[in-house]
């Protein structure tokens, strides 16, 4: 019990322990009120309830999807010019919105993260999306308004702009950046590097070809097939999602 309930404070200590009110965590472990499933949920629930967590959350979740990446990630402007600074920002903030509801206001279900059925969104981002119903309530990460995804294309957090446009490249999607991502930060399976030497360039993106097409030599080397069979199955899946995670539903040879 002294061992668990040591590993349970250093853990809360870790994720959320930035605060002083926080320390008597350690002290409820010493005394072996720290060390059931059901103490140690009781406690994760006394912290987040405290708005000071909120900060911690967002720095969690911010790391967790590679969110720092949308600040710098390049757009071919002539394609989209309306990806803009406050759309940027609007994206992060749908993001930390939803996580933060379904921790602190939800189910607290991973499930629930990744198919929720609805967002917090401002109104340019869901203008964005195409949204046309939205609830009174807002939330209180962001002040955006809660709106229904029914018949969008998406659901959860894997189809937040956010993500998609943050694992894409200038001009197109990238199968085998958000593929990755979801491999590495959602199934918690590390890649290996590219082999040395290897020529990562693929060709230029051509309208007329479907990115697909444009993938396939990866699936073609032997040296490329290894690695790129983890993650590029997994990346076509959000393929009717463009490069500023705009939903551009497949055409036929898409």
């Amino acid at each position: 019990d002294a061992e668990v309930a040591g590993v349970a404070a250093e853990a809360l200590k870790k994720t959320l322990l930035m605060f002083d009110f926080f320390n008597d965590v350690v002290a409820k472990a010493k005394a072996g009120t720290l060390h059931t499933p059901e103490q140690i949920a009781t406690e994760a629930r006394r912290l987040l309830a405290s708005p000071r967590s909120r900060p911690v959350l967002d720095h969690f979740v911010s790391q967790w999807l590679d969110l720092e990446k949308l600040q710098q990630v390049q757009k071919d402007p002539s394609l989209f010019a309306d990806f803009t600074p406050e759309l940027r920002t609007a994206m992060k903030g749908e993001t930390l919105a939803l996580f933060d509801h379904v921790v602190r206001d939800g189910s607290g279900s991973i499930a629930d993260l990744f198919t929720a059925d609805y967002t917090y969104a401002s109104d340019g981002l869901a203008a964005f999306y195409g949204l046309k119903s939205a609830s009174g309530e807002t939330s209180p990460v962001t002040g955006g308004r809660r709106w229904s995804l029914e018949g969008t294309g998406r659901r959860g957090l894997l189809s937040h702009a956010s993500i998609l446009a943050s694992q894409s490249t200038p001009q197109a999607p990238s199968p085998v950046r958000r593929g990755r991502l979801v491999r590495e930060r959602v199934l918690c399976q590390p890649l290996p590097a590219a082999p040395p030497g290897l020529n990562l360039e693929l060709p230029p993106v051509d309208p007329t070809q479907a990115n697909r097409d444009r993938f396939k030599a990866h699936s073609d080397n032997a040296a490329c097939a290894a690695c790129h069979k983890m993650m590029d199955p997994i990346g076509f899946g959000f393929e009717q999602f463009n490069s500023v995670g705009r939903y551009v539903p497949l055409t036929a040879q898409g």
